[in-house]
């Protein structure tokens, strides 16, 4: 994907990088916490 340069934060403005889940993920299970309910939405990128 191709950003404009003043995505990365000039003199005039804040940054504004790429973000998202750009590897494998996980849950990992801990005895002292309990997840009533869990969900994700994942939409693909046009382009």
């Amino acid at each position: 994907m191709r950003k404009i340069q003043s995505s990365f934060a000039w003199d005039w403005g804040p940054t504004f990088p790429t973000v998202g889940i750009w590897q494998a993920i996980s849950l990992e299970a801990i005895n002292e916490i309990f997840f009533e309910r869990i969900s994700a939405q994942v939409e693909p990128l046009q382009g």
